[in-house]
């Protein structure tokens, strides 16, 4: 196991609209990231509350011969959420395999704008972690899956843009706000990964509450109960890992009979 939590970082430079930092490279607050119709807003990464990993790690328990699932969670979100151990346990339970959890609540807060702008800067240190294992190690790139959900899912995109051969992205409910009708640099898409699976389950308009994407994004899109509005689910994360581990066919606009209750924090 591996998490990650979000501290500080120097900076080599910072420009009115581009900031840049000694391990990740330059980031920009103009288009298509900024000052565009979907994005009318131009900010940059935070630099006071910082962009860089402090790792607590003992990687001396991950196998460089099994698979590696990376777990990210979303705006407003932690690693101390109850769902994301579920979840973690839910896949060392389903296959023999390694799981990162990566926490970077000290940078996906209020305002929410400035949340999208520090997501970039953490996919960037993510991508970091896995080409130094792939480098070092001499892993497959295709051996690794990033797990994301909301906001976490653009920090997916932008890991994969940097990870050449990345196996696969999961987004879990791709946030909506600042990503919809964008670049596709901007937000995930099916270049960042071979293989981008999309489950949709908060889709209602955002003055509704829904804050996920309805748009497709990936290589393939699941729309459990058209994708909006669940009228049931399962509590804990096993059976949402149980679809992601074990994709077959599904009516994927049609009614799905999954039992318990849930929000958009526990799909």
């Amino acid at each position: 196991l591996y998490a990650a939590t979000i501290a500080a970082n120097s900076l080599e430079g910072r420009g009115l609209m581009n900031v840049c930092y000694d391990e990740y490279g330059c980031f920009t607050s103009g288009p298509p990231f900024g000052l565009t119709l979907h994005r009318p807003i131009a900010l940059l990464p935070d630099s006071d509350k910082g962009q860089a990993i402090s790792r607590h790690t003992t990687l001396g328990t991950w196998d460089r011969t099994k698979a590696t699932k990376i777990l990210v969670h979303g705006f407003l979100d932690s690693i101390n959420s109850t769902w994301w151990p579920e979840m973690k346990d839910a896949f060392l339970q389903a296959e023999d395999c390694n799981v990162i959890l990566t926490d970077w609540s000290r940078a996906n807060y209020f305002p929410y704008t400035k949340a999208t702008a520090n997501a970039q800067v953490v996919g960037a240190d993510i991508a970091l972690l896995v080409n130094k294992m792939i480098k070092e190690h001499g892993v497959n790139p295709a051996d690794f899956h990033i797990v994301a959900h909301s906001l976490g899912a653009a920090v997916a995109g932008y890991a994969g843009h940097r990870i050449s051969g990345l196996g696969r992205i999961t987004g879990l409910d791709p946030a909506s706000p600042f990503f919809e009708n964008t670049d596709p640099i901007v937000r995930l898409d099916p270049s960042d990964a071979k293989f981008v699976d999309i489950i949709h389950t908060d889709g209602s308009p955002t003055l509704l509450l829904g804050f996920g994407t309805l748009t497709q994004v990936g290589d393939v899109d699941f729309y459990p109960n058209g994708g909006m509005n669940q009228r049931s689910c399962d509590k804990t994360s096993a059976k949402l890992i149980h679809a992601i581990l074990n994709l077959g066919p599904l009516d994927i606009f049609g009614p799905m009979d999954i039992q318990g209750e849930c929000n958009m924090y526990n799909v």
